[in-house]
């Protein structure tokens, strides 16, 4: 299997995952922990650290600017 398609499978899972824990979120009553794993991540440190490097924030602080509705800050997310 080509190097470049087992990374773009990975991204693509990534991208999936994301989205997901990005949708668990809004759920307030679910910790960060439970959305890492619903996830597929095992690891809830390095869920919080992946999903701060790509959305720039960290999953409680996302949590916080979604309920808010800040339109400054959802730019960057």
């Amino acid at each position: 299997m080509p190097a470049n398609f087992r990374k773009q499978s990975s991204t693509n899972l990534q991208s999936f995952r994301m989205a997901h824990a990005r949708e668990l979120l809004l759920n307030r009553y679910m910790s960060v922990g439970e959305v890492a794993a619903r996830c597929g991540y095992e690891d809830a440190n390095y869920f919080t650290r992946l999903f701060h490097k790509i959305h720039h924030c960290p999953p409680g602080e996302y949590r916080i600017i979604v309920e808010s509705r800040d339109p400054e800050r959802m730019i960057r997310l």
